[in-house]
Formats: structure tokens, sequence, C-alpha cells
């Protein structure tokens, strides 16, 4: 029986088709890059075997040490590997067929009597290296990384430093890093400003180096300087150094650099040093922009002004004004800002005159806001009970309460804040519960008022608006009870009073929501009782 092959190299193919035998140092090369070498996407040896193979052992081991080398100017090692290898191949067989179109001229020249000065001569083996040196050439042509245009200058320069016109030899290897850092644009133009004139230019690799300094700016310079001395304790790749630091301003930057360039010597790892210090710039950045949060921009501009134009006393700081601007309004903000545009001469110290007015404006608009809750209803208190008792889903609020309550007779507002009690694990939203509870009753509540103001002329007239009351009262709790059905009879097992004036809470066992509102007379001493019929708790007061 034939003996079974033994697989001596991985087999890279389709179960249908023929597999190709790829060799081992390759693969291993292919596995090595994958587990050691960060790339943005992994390079798939199914993707890159046959061109690999293609090329031979030798070249596509040069060509994969070629995209280690630069791989962090990659984004698909794969493409990368396939227009590499497709190039080197061209170039192979370009020169062969140059070298097949020499050798036929010479045969032809041997057959041809006339030309008696042709000698045949055999032609030249290509040995290995040879073949390799043009493989390696040809991707370094083609390294999508850099760029063709880069590449073009580099190759410019490397052309005029061997031509022999410059009065000095050029280290390429230097420009290349300020080439790295420069654009396709200013790297062109510095080699061609060279090139015009050489002869000219006495030191040139100085002259060139401070025209590249002067491209870069501060940070490409110093990004630049660092990474050709020879102090640094590890290699630093100039693209990755700007990285690092291209979100931050220029400043910061070159404070981190000025500070890597005088500790180079004492900084092991170099890279991660600099991405910590970066990191650190970033929250001192966020932290000086966090004053700015929740100012209108008309603020900060006018902010801007009077501490440029305003002819103040101090400069005012920002982040000593803006938790006192942003308790106020933003049309609050430019009045207070406008005040103090006018009495600039006259104040001492702006920041406190700031604060002061925004705290008396807040502390005004607050009493004015609680004015009409705190009276003989105690809404405010009971808002509060209710946010304290952790029933609710949402807290309630009295900034976003204080238009639908003030529609609303003072009975009326308890009645409502009592529903939402009972109601509590049904609501899910309290305050539309609440403001909707207010739309229903505000027309009846508006007809209650404009009968109040009408003077009645005799005692009969204001029995009849007594009895027109309970009416309109009765029908509100009719229309909520319709509303809310079983659930609100089931909760309402009992309703606490409330003192709006002392504070106080007596427990009060309610009849139900069926039963109407409490006597005028007690209403009118400031008590608030909800759910109780007549006679049940009006002896107490």
């Amino acid at each position: 029986p034939p003996a079974a092959p033994a697989p001596a190299t991985p087999a890279v193919g389709g179960s249908t088709g023929p597999k190709l035998q790829v060799p081992k140092p390759i693969a291993d090369m292919v596995q090595w890059i994958n587990n050691n070498v960060g790339l943005a996407v992994p390079l798939r040896l199914s993707a890159v075997a046959r061109s690999l193979v293609d090329l031979g052992k030798d070249v596509a081991l040069e060509l994969l040490e070629g995209l280690v080398q630069n791989v962090e100017r990659l984004e698909d090692p794969n493409a990368w590997v396939l227009d590499a290898a497709e190039a080197v191949r061209d170039g192979m067989a370009g020169d062969e067929v140059g070298e097949a179109s020499e050798g036929g001229a010479a045969g032809r020249a041997e057959e041809d009597p006339k030309e008696e000065g042709a000698v045949k001569e055999p032609p030249t083996p290509k040995t290995p290296a040879a073949t390799r040196a043009q493989a390696v050439k040809a991707v370094s042509d083609t390294r999508a990384f850099a760029g063709q245009r880069k590449l073009s200058a580099l190759e410019a320069l490397y052309a005029l430093n061997t031509s022999g016109k410059l009065q000095e030899r050029l280290d390429v290897s230097t420009f290349e890093v300020y080439f790295s850092l420069m654009g396709e644009r200013e790297a062109r133009s510095a080699v061609g400003a060279l090139a015009a004139h050489p002869e000219h230019i006495e030191a040139p690799h100085l002259w060139l180096t401070n025209l590249c300094t002067k491209h870069l700016g501060d940070v490409g310079s110093l990004i630049a300087r660092i990474c050709l001395s020879g102090a640094l304790m590890e290699p630093l790749n100039p693209i990755s150094v700007r990285g690092m630091l291209q979100d931050l301003p220029d400043a910061r930057a070159v404070r981190i650099l000025r500070q890597l360039e005088l500790q180079a010597s004492e900084i092991v790892q170099v890279s991660h040093w600099i991405r910590c210090q970066a990191r650190e710039l970033r929250k001192c950045s966020a932290t000086a922009a966090a004053p700015q949060r929740g100012l209108p921009p008309y603020t900060l501009t006018t902010i801007d002004f009077l501490n440029k134009r305003g002819k103040l006393a101090a400069t005012l700081k920002l982040d000593h004004v803006a938790p006192a601007l942003r308790s106020v309004t933003p049309y609050q903000q430019k009045c207070i800002l406008a005040l103090l545009k006018q009495k600039a001469l006259e104040v001492p110290d702006p920041i406190a005159f700031v604060i002061a007015e925004c705290r008396q404006t807040w502390s005004s608009a607050r009493q004015q806001q609680a004015q009409f809750l705190v009276g003989e209803d105690g809404v405010r208190k009971r808002v509060a009970r209710l946010n304290r008792s952790g029933n609710l889903a949402e807290p309630l609020s009295l900034d976003r309460l204080r238009v639908p309550l003030s529609t609303l007779r003072p009975g009326q507002r308890i009645k409502i804040l009592q529903r939402l009690e009972i109601a509590a694990s049904i609501a899910r939203h309290p305050n539309a519960f609440v403001a909707r509870e207010c739309e229903r009753l505000a027309p009846k509540a508006a007809a209650w008022y404009s009968r109040k103001r009408k003077a009645p002329a005799a005692g009969g007239a204001a029995e009849e608006e007594a009895d027109a009351a309970p009416d309109v009262e009765e029908e509100c709790e009719e229309t909520w009870t319709e509303e809310w059905g079983e659930a609100s009879d089931a909760a309402s097992e009992e309703v606490l009073l409330e003192d709006s004036e002392g504070g106080l809470d007596d427990e009060v066992p309610a009849v139900g929501l069926e039963a109407g509102f409490v006597d005028e007379a007690v209403e009118a001493r400031g008590v608030s009782c909800g759910g109780a019929g007549p006679g049940t708790a009006t002896s107490s007061w």
C-alpha cells in the first residue's frame, strides 16, 4: 500500500480545490506578526498565501519584514502585502524582458555578417542577493503608509546628495524624520529650494534643518529634535508622538516636550510617560472649561468684554462667579452684568458685587414664587411631605406646579395633592398628574372665583353662593371618582389634616373620597381637611 504523505508545511485552500503548500518560515512569520505586532486588521494567511508563495521564500520574508518595520502607518496589511507583491512581480518580469531583449540583440548581431564588432557574451546569472535587493527596492517604492509623494521628496534629496553639487553631504535619515512630520507640499518645496541654488549655500545641512523647523513650528521641531537625540532610553516614532499630542494646545504640548527633553535620560518608558502627561493636561483643561458649562454665550461674551474694556477695578473671574450666575435666569444674568457695567467705576470688588446681586435676585424670586403657595392650604409643606415619603415615582417640583396650582382655589389644591398621595402607586409621572388635574378643575375654579368676586346684596345671595360652592366640588369629586374607580377607594384609609401655621398633623378618620369639602369656617381658620364630611373634624378646631 502507498505510504501516506506527511504534511511538512501548512496547506491553504478550499475543501474542493487543490491546496496550496505554504513554506513553514512564511507561515511562522505571519503567525508571529499577528501575535506580536499591533496590526489594525489581522494579517490573514489565506488572503496573502498565493502572492507570497509566487515570490519565493526569501523575497516573501523580506516583504514581511518591511511590513513589520512600517506597521504603524498601515490601515490594511492584507492589501499592502498584495500590492507590494504585485509590484515586485512586475519589477521581476520587466527585468527578465529586458535581459531577453538584450540577448536577442546580441544573437542578431552574431548572425548578421555585416556587423563585425558583435561579440557573443554569455548572460550574467542573477544572484539571490540581487533579486532580494531588487524586491526590497520594489517594496519600498510601493509603501502605502508613507505615500508616493513623500518618498519622491526623499529620493530627490538622495539624488541631490549624491550628485556632488552640494558643498557637504547630507544625513538623509535625519531629514526622513523631518519629512515624516511635514506634509507633501512642504517636503517638496524644501527639497526644491535646496536644489535651486545648491552652490550658493555653504552649510546645506544646517540650512535645510532650519527650513524644516520653520515649516514644522514649535511642536513639530521639538518632536523631531527629541526623536533624533541619542539620550532617550527607547526609540520614538515621531508620527506616534504627534498623535498623542494632537488634541492638546500648542503651549501644553511644548511644555510636555521640553520637560521630556530635560528628563530624557531618567525616563525609561518614554511613550507611556508622554501618554500619561497628556492625559493629566486633558483633565486640567476639562476642569478649566467646567465653569463655562450652563452659561449662555451672551453671558460669556459680556464677561470677556467687561474684563477687557469694562474698566473694572479687578478682573471678573469666571470660575468665581459661574455658580452664582447659574442660580438665576439668563435674563437676570444680563441685567446683573448691565448693572455692573454702569457701576464699573464705583464697585471696588466686581466678583463680590455679582455674587451679592445674584443672591439677592434669587432670594426675591424664591419669595415671590412661594407667596401664593404658602397660604392657608399649606401646599409647600404637603409637597415636601410627599417628596420625603418616597412613594412617588419622581419628586414634585414647585417650579413646574406653580402656574397650574395658582389657577385653583385653596381647597382644590389640597384635594389634588391628597389624590396624588392615594394614587402614588399608579401615577407614573406625579408632576404631570397634578398638572392634568389642575387643567381639568381650572374652569370650575374660575367660575367659583367669578361668583365670589360679585358682592352679594343680601344674606340670601351669600347663602346661595355658599350652597353653590359644594355643588362645584361635588362635581369635581364625582369626575375624579369615575376616573380612578376602585383603586382610589381601596387606598383611601385615612387622611392627614395639616395646620399650615403650626405645621401640626392630626390623624382624622376619613369617610372616603365621595364626601365634600370641609365647612367654610374650618377653611377660614387655615385648616385643610381632605375627604372629611361635615361634622367629623370641625369640633376639634
